[in-house]
This record gives C-alpha cells, sequence and structure tokens, in this order.
C-alpha cells in the first residue's frame, strides 16, 4: 500500500514535470498536439487490441481450456489504453508498452510473480 501511496503522489510530478519540460523545449502548442495524438492514438490502439483479446478468450471457452492468459492480456491491455488516456509522456510510454504483445511478455512474469507471493501470504484468496 505504501508504494501505491508513493505512486500517486509521485507520478504526477513526475508526469507534470516533464510536460512543463517538453512545453518549454518544443512549445506548449507542439506538446498538447503530442499528448492529444497519443490520447487518440491510444483510443484506437485499446480497442483494436482489446477486441482481439476478447476474441481470444472467446475462442479459448469455445475451445474448453482456461482463457488465463488471454485474461491477462486483456487487463494489461485494458490498463494500457487507461494510461494513454492520462496526458503525459511517462504514462503514455507505459501504455504503449502494455498494448503490444511482444512487450507484454517482459511484464506478465512479473504480475504472475506478484499474484504468487500474494497467494502465498494469504492475501489472495483462489477458490
Amino acid at each position: 500500500m505504501r508504494w501505491f501511496l508513493l505512486l500517486i503522489v509521485l507520478a504526477p510530478a513526475v508526469e507534470l514535470s516533464v510536460l512543463i519540460y517538453s512545453g518549454m523545449k518544443f512549445g506548449i502548442l507542439n506538446t498538447l498536439l503530442i499528448v492529444m495524438l497519443t490520447a487518440a492514438a491510444g483510443i484506437v490502439l485499446a480497442k483494436k487490441f482489446g477486441l482481439r483479446a476478447f476474441y481470444d478468450i472467446q475462442d479459448r471457452i469455445k475451445q474448453h481450456e482456461m482463457p488465463g492468459d488471454a485474461v491477462v492480456d486483456g487487463l494489461f491491455i485494458f490498463v494500457g489504453g487507461i494510461l494513454l488516456l492520462f496526458p503525459g509522456f511517462i504514462t503514455d510510454l507505459i501504455g504503449l508498452l502494455f498494448l503490444f504483445k511482444w512487450t507484454r511478455k517482459l511484464f506478465k512474469p512479473l504480475l504472475y510473480r506478484w499474484f504468487r507471493k500474494k497467494i502465498g501470504k494469504g492475501q489472495i484468496i483462489v477458490m
């Protein structure tokens, strides 16, 4: 919980400082244009990849398979799309990394390890 609180305080401060620096370096209008373009691109990409993940989940269920990995992909795509809607370059970068399959592979083991740790401590109960 400490990390989450620290993230809530630090992330906006870092994003704001990067936006201010970008505004000084490239101009306010160019910075605003880039932020709006990344948000629009994020909406399009999140919809495209999100629908693909949804259909993958459906296909796995139809084949009587557990859709676990496809659900995790969908979760990353959802969070990536949300991050792309926030104004800022750092959240945009992380959001883009969550959208693409080859970069999601880097984050999945971290998420799985976190889940195993929480399950081991009894903080998450699996039925």
